[in-house]
């Protein structure tokens, strides 16, 4: 182990118990998130087929068009 890492250890040690507790979950929880984060080769990988299907409609790309699908799928009201 390294001086900072049992510097840190004994540290954490003198802490009241449930600041220990609080401690080791937030640890937990930035280990979970690491390990959720995308690495640069898997985002590379997904990257790769941005555009790959052509829908064969010039707007299919269209904001306002894909908001006003959206729309009218989540609200039966607008719904012929």
């Amino acid at each position: 182990m390294s001086e900072n890492f049992e510097a840190i250890l004994e540290a954490a040690q003198r802490l009241p118990a449930d600041e220990r507790r609080q401690l080791i979950e937030q640890l937990i929880a930035d280990i979970k998130r690491d390990d959720l984060r995308p690495t640069t080769k898997t985002r590379g990988a997904a990257r790769r087929h941005f555009g790959a299907w052509d829908s064969g409609d010039e707007r299919s790309a269209d904001n306002d068009r894909i908001d006003r699908d959206l729309a009218r799928e989540y609200d039966d009201s607008l719904r012929p």
